[in-house]
């Protein structure tokens, strides 16, 4: 019998191609997914553990409240000598250096007056000790370092694009009006021109401590231990001699944790993606679904005839199960391959818009395969169950006759049980909308509630498909002649059919409508908030609505002519009675 099947799947080719390759897409949009990020993150490790290779100690400030604008506490320069003048240490260099907090946030800006680049890609100022290089992560490409108040240091990214070179000047500002600087260098970050399009500024210390409001205090301590004592002991050993507000870690340690808030920050295009990838593979199990079943309603005589030669029903669902294996292996091998290129697509789509990712030799890892494998074998397999269950049912007798069909789906037969799907999955949903428990238990109700709508109304699709065939094809039967009564016969012919095929499309516009309906629903109740909050007749806020501007703005607009009252707002994240709190 498993030669029957792949006979008949090899004379059947070219429908399995086709059939297999909505699972293709969606194997390799989960594959190419995961080598994508997974490529990502090994060159960021790359290029952190290379930024402090020389690095034996840093000490940074503890972060005291998570996604707040100050939630990492500053380092006191009093530490800096009290670092030095441990026996232990052999160089010591206090900087300004913070990837992940947003009070460092500078923006270069252009002959235009504008500011070049976006927050969304970063906007990062730092400073740096010249005559400490070892420390500095970043590497110069052309020129020297800034060594005074009125030069900087930018990236080669911003630099090429915006045709910047050594002895330019630019503007640059952060909590404060723009200065211009003279550009003394261009520099890269580890092997890469920017970080994810980011544009960098680097100064010498004292002036990004003026620029960002930091006099006297630092970011970020790098320590490089004497000979002989490893890295390990020197932390042990400066422990005692920070703040509690600081912290010591190793300079691998350190390395290790930038890189996990850069994968950290990777997991969004992670997720993003591999959404596509899991509907792609829902879509493909439904094709598949209503392949199959077309496919052996056309062979159920064919079929009745190898169980009259003696083949068992056991042995006629195995076949058919084999023909679901195979394709769901040929499937999984074809999407894993692609993703490999889609990987290279995606990653030449984020330069296109200007997100320069760090390069590295292509990760595959053993996770990617097992997943794209299983998933698609899994998704092939389970659409086909249904179908070498439904054929067998036929005695093979009645199924020699002229015009014999599938016995009816469960939801055909017994539609008191998809009803009581569609009633419990609406229930579900209708808690999860209101906002039953967390946040999280609300969206994991919502999402199975969603599920099970889906399988209850595929599964009475059947019963709904003559109701609405008599109405939607009322004018094709009138105006469209026989050709009009002709499809409206077709499609009632054969309800279970005509509802399993448009199962897919039903799912596809199912999605659209949700995306349309809960953005929108987002933008009108944040336009509906705002209009009830703001009595104001004016606004003034950031261009992206979400950085800061100078408090001295406030001041400035309340001497225009006309204005008769100003008031600033301020908001962070803050920690109060053991709870994150908006102030």
């Amino acid at each position: 019998m498993r030669r029957v099947a792949l006979k008949g799947l090899w004379l059947r080719r070219g429908r399995a191609l086709l059939t297999a390759f909505a699972v293709v897409l969606g194997v390799a949009m989960v594959s190419g997914t995961f080598i994508l990020t997974d490529t990502i993150n090994k060159a960021f490790d790359s290029i952190f553990q290379d930024s402090y290779s020389k690095t034996s100690a840093v000490v940074s400030g503890r972060k005291v409240v998570k996604d707040a604008t100050s939630g990492i506490a500053p380092v006191p320069a009093t530490v800096l000598a009290r670092v030095r003048a441990n026996d232990k240490v052999a160089d010591a260099s206090g900087a300004i250096f913070n990837l992940s907090g947003t009070s460092d946030q500078t923006k270069l800006v252009g002959r235009d007056g504008k500011p070049l680049g976006t927050s969304n890609n970063g906007q990062f100022g730092f400073g740096f000790d010249p005559r400490a290089e070892r420390f500095n992560p970043l590497s110069l490409t052309s020129g020297r370092w800034a060594a005074g108040p009125g030069e900087v240091v930018i990236d080669k990214g911003t630099a090429t694009d915006e045709r910047y070179g050594v002895g330019d000047r630019i503007g640059a500002a952060a909590d404060g009006p723009t200065r211009q600087f003279r550009i003394t260098g261009i520099a890269r970050y580890g092997t890469v021109n920017s970080i994810g399009g980011a544009t960098i500024a680097v100064f010498d210390v004292p002036t990004a401590q003026a620029l960002l409001g930091k006099r006297g205090v630092y970011d970020t301590i790098f320590v490089a231990a004497r000979n002989g004592v490893s890295s390990d002991q020197l932390v042990r050993d400066l422990r005692t001699q920070v703040p509690a507000t600081a912290q010591v870690r190793t300079g691998a340690e350190q390395a290790g944790e930038d890189s996990k808030d850069t994968q950290d920050g990777t997991k969004f295009i992670q997720y993003f993606l591999l959404g596509f990838g899991f509907i792609a593979l829902g879509v493909g199990a439904f094709v598949i679904f209503n392949t199959l079943s077309i496919t052996l309603a056309q062979r159920v005589r064919e079929l009745a005839t190898l169980r009259t030669l003696g083949a068992s029903r056991r042995q006629i669902r195995r076949s058919v199960l084999t023909e679901g294996l195979v394709m769901g292996v040929l499937a999984s091998v074809i999407g894993l391959a692609l993703g490999l290129g889609l990987a290279k697509g995606l990653n030449a789509l984020f330069q296109a818009f200007g997100i320069d990712l760090p390069q590295a030799t292509t990760v595959v890892q053993t996770r990617t395969i097992v997943v794209a494998l299983a998933l698609g074998i899994a998704v092939t397999l389970i659409a086909s169950i249904s179908p070498a269950r439904r054929v067998t049912r036929i005695p093979p007798v009645a199924a020699l006759r002229e015009g014999a069909t599938l016995p009816p789906k469960l939801g055909v037969r017994r539609p008191s049980v998809p009803l009581a799907i569609i009633t419990v999955a609406a229930a579900l949903s209708l808690a999860g909308a209101l906002g039953v428990g967390s946040l999280g238990v609300s969206m994991i109700l919502v999402g199975v509630g969603a599920l099970g709508l889906f399988l209850g109304v595929i599964m009475i699709a059947g019963r709904l498909v003559g109701p609405l065939a008599s109405v939607v094809g009322a004018p094709a039967r009138r105006f469209g002649g026989p050709p009009g009564r002709l499809a409206s016969g077709n499609a009632t012919r054969n309800t279970t059919r005509t509802a399993t095929t448009a199962a897919a499309l039903m799912i596809g516009l199912a999605l659209v409508t949700l995306c349309a309906t809960v953005f929108g629903g987002f933008g009108a109740a944040n336009k509906s908030a705002d209009k009830k909050a703001v009595s104001a007749d004016y606004v003034v806020t950031s261009k992206s609505g979400f950085d800061t501007i100078p408090a001295a703005v406030g001041r400035s607009v309340a001497r225009v002519p006309g204005v008769e009252s100003v008031s600033g707002v301020r908001q962070d994240t803050a920690r109060a009675f053991g709870k994150d709190v908006i102030v």
